[in-house]
């Protein structure tokens, strides 16, 4: 079958149950969409799954999961994007010298 369709099938099936307060359901469903990323290395995937669980463990009142899962997506999606991978500190950096060599 379409092993991407149905990991992404899974991973909205998750938000949809996240959204309806369904929280063990919802992981349930991220955590299969997730393992089916990896199994693919579905790079977007697993970031897209890290994100989604990253925020039923926010509603759930476990910050500190929902931080390891956060940080995990973000190394994700900054492996696809390389040039915007800058921490928001050395962005802010660059955007202030840019602005100042406009001057």
């Amino acid at each position: 079958g379409d092993r991407e369709g149905e990991a992404l099938c899974q991973r909205q099936l998750g938000k949809v149950h996240h959204l309806h307060g369904d929280h063990s359901e919802a992981l349930a469903s991220l955590d299969t969409s997730l393992a089916l990323s990896l199994r693919l290395d579905s790079v977007w995937g697993q970031a897209e799954s890290h994100e989604a669980i990253a925020d039923v463990h926010l509603d759930l009142g476990d910050s500190r999961l929902a931080l390891v899962h956060l940080e995990e997506a973000v190394s994700l999606f900054a492996a696809l994007c390389p040039a915007h991978a800058k921490p928001p500190a050395a962005q802010a950096e660059t955007q202030e010298r840019e602005s100042e060599r406009r001057r």
